[in-house]
């Protein structure tokens, strides 16, 4: 099984704080009903491996760690913890929850978070995902760092219903240009979902 490096703890941590969060504002809003099954990693594929869910396969560098922290929620990243990747969902049958409001709440996971004018839609897998990008600094192993994140989400009507699917990303600022072409964007290209 995977470990978390210490300075991964902490931002996990706030990951799942903020998904638990939003899955709870789902199920008070009744969309929480029913269940998706358990994900199974791949063997590596040419210095990418691929992880295959249920519901999505994305491909991530060899050299990454991947952990599941909860049934729907995925962390892909970097063995130094700096760039970190993380998919989760949950079904959203009442459809109360949207798209945009996901993605909004994806940037809680920063103390200060200060929005960068990007568009507010992309385009992949074949869905069109809201996006949310913002800076912050941040404290990494008691050292002030300014971070990017970027907060996607969509949902995916599929034979369990309608599904919201949150894809968060983030890197130091100083590096996160470097971090999204030489693996977020590749990330991204790869995601596939698997069931519709």
């Amino acid at each position: 099984m995977n470990t978390l490096p210490k300075q991964m703890t902490g931002r996990l941590l706030s990951y799942l704080l903020i998904f638990v969060t939003l899955m709870l504002l789902i199920a008070c809003e009744g969309g929480g009903k029913g269940s998706l099954a358990t994900p199974t990693p791949h063997p590596s594929l040419g210095g990418m491996r691929t992880y295959t869910d249920t519901n999505y396969t994305i491909r991530y560098p060899a050299d990454w760690k991947a952990v599941q922290i909860n049934w729907n929620v995925m962390v892909f990243f970097i063995p130094s913890g700096l760039y970190t990747m993380s998919i989760s969902y949950k079904l959203n049958t009442d459809g109360t929850s949207t798209p945009d409001d996901m993605a909004k709440a994806g940037l809680l996971v920063l103390r200060h978070p200060y929005p960068v004018p990007l568009p507010t839609t992309i385009r992949f897998a074949g869905h069109v995902w809201n996006q949310y990008v913002a800076t912050s600094n941040e404290s990494v192993e008691g050292k002030s760092m300014q971070v990017e994140l970027v907060s996607l989400a969509t949902q995916v009507v599929q034979a369990s219903g309608p599904v919201i699917y949150l894809i968060v990303y983030d890197a130091p600022a100083s590096t996160f240009e470097q971090a999204a072409k030489q693996y977020f964007t590749p990330m991204l290209q790869s995601f596939r979902f698997t069931v519709q």
